[in-house]
């Protein structure tokens, strides 16, 4: 709760949402508001309902819209105009027709219940089987199943419930480098599963650094994995250069510990992880501390990957590979259609975990992204022009089985040259900036070459 103080910049910051995000903005300042006394009257004051777009031919954006809206209005004690409440009546029965997945009936429902016509709405809709969960879509569809089964039956059913929180469970015990959408949807199906609301206290303590002071919000989370990761890249490319034992003095060496310690006190494992793999670079890592590091990196691999995480999983493996530890059998999510170039990109990186992964998925994976593994060299070859440096490196990594070896190296002279002229940046000639429309270089990036083995030495 923000001292009373605050609610100017509470209102300024509202009025900066709603002018970037006109339906999304309202929503997201009615539910922040929502759980702070008094703050209807500031709520009112950005509420427009004339934001709501009707004539959208995508049902499930014009439902999620519509439902979005509605709750606005609810919370903020609006009333909604009766020719406006007539055609929302009138056309939502075609809307939910139209869609199938979970989510999209779930909030076609919650609209209805807003609504409330005296009709029943429930009517020929059926309860979604409990879906698996591996990326933010399927979790929401997951807690629209329960959403909808709660509607159409008035509670969720104690097996389908349990099942539930066994999905979500990994989710809240390990949240920390999971986006914030994730989470909360994974708390919303705990709640709707009849979790204990006592098992979400951690999210809470997790999320009091993030607290800003002026206003009272959560700020967004960085995922820069805090110091010791920065410290790890540059341990690790200093290392490949030759140049480890100059870049980590005694002095650095001691901050690593402490900031070792430090993660410790906090419950930051993966922190730990590494800065171990920091000092290992110099030969400066006890068993003890390579035994820790190595149970939490094995640990973070061995439980559910979703898609949001596939980003940093090779880092991850990276750094148990070079603590000599095993890499254990990874459960990568099941393969996802490629819709626009961030999924092709997800996909390219699936494909590139494959060596890690069981052999029955590795099969599903492959013959799933036969048609993408078939046109994956002329992308590479054709896209050097649009393709950032890690779309070009998932890529590379994700063909590295399906080509004769000839045509393989012949690729790779290909992406070698083209990454020459992406090497360098001001002050530093070695490092390598993700395109060509970026003047600073990046050590995630510059890793990502020398993983791949594209690095000009």
């Amino acid at each position: 709760m923000p001292e009373s103080g605050s609610i100017d910049r509470l209102d300024e910051l509202a009025s900066q949402v709603v002018a970037e995000e006109p339906v999304w903005g309202q929503w997201w300042v009615a539910q922040t508001l929502r759980h702070w006394p008094d703050a209807r009257d500031l709520l009112r004051q950005h509420v427009d309902m004339s934001a709501m777009r009707l004539d959208r031919d995508d049902s499930q954006r014009w439902i999620a819209e519509v439902a979005a809206m509605l709750e606005v209005a609810q919370l903020a004690d609006v009333p909604l105009a009766a020719e406006r409440r007539q055609r929302l009546l009138d056309e939502l029965p075609q809307r939910v027709d139209e869609v199938s997945r979970p989510y999209a009936q779930c909030r076609a429902l919650d609209a209805a219940a807003i609504l409330d016509d005296g009709r029943d709405w429930t009517t020929g809709i059926e309860v979604p089987p409990v879906p698996e969960v591996h990326d933010l879509s399927s979790m929401m569809n997951l807690y629209g199943a329960l959403c909808v089964e709660r509607h159409v039956t008035g509670q969720v059913a104690p097996t389908r419930a349990a099942d539930a929180r066994q999905l979500v469970s990994p989710v809240l015990d390990d949240p920390a480098d999971l986006d914030d959408p994730l989470v909360g949807f994974a708390s919303r199906v705990w709640l709707e599963a009849s979790g204990d609301t006592a098992a979400l206290s951690g999210l809470v303590g997790q999320s009091a650094d993030r607290i800003d002071d002026e206003s009272g919000l959560l700020r967004k989370r960085v995922h820069a994995f805090g110091t010791l990761r920065t410290t790890y890249l540059v341990a690790w490319l200093a290392s490949y250069a030759q140049a480890a034992e100059e870049i980590l003095g005694p002095e650095t060496r001691e901050a690593v510990r402490e900031e070792i310690n430090e993660a410790r006190r906090r419950g930051a494992d993966l922190d730990v992880a590494y800065g171990a793999t920091t000092l290992l670079q110099v030969d400066d890592v006890d068993d003890e501390l390579r035994a820790e590091a190595s149970a939490t990196l094995r640990r973070k691999l061995e439980g559910p990957l979703f898609r949001e995480q596939l980003d940093s999983v090779w880092m991850l493996v990276n750094m148990l590979q070079q603590l000599g530890g095993e890499v254990p059998q990874l459960h990568v999510p099941e393969p996802f259609p490629v819709r626009d170039d961030e999924d092709r990109y997800q996909a390219w990186t699936l494909l590139g975990l494959r060596p890690f992964v069981a052999q029955e998925k590795q099969e599903r994976i492959t013959e799933y992204y036969r048609d993408l593994l078939d046109d994956t060299p002329d992308l590479l070859r054709a896209g050097y022009e649009e393709l950032t440096l890690r779309e070009l490196l998932a890529g590379v990594a994700a063909i590295a089985g399906d080509l004769p070896q000839s045509e393989y190296n012949a690729l790779l002279d290909d992406a070698y040259t083209w990454t020459t002229e992406l090497r360098g940046c001001q002050g530093f000639t070695r490092l390598y900036r993700p395109d060509r429309g970026t003047s600073e270089c990046g050590l995630a990036t510059t890793a990502l070459v020398i993983r791949e083995g594209l690095d000009h030495r």
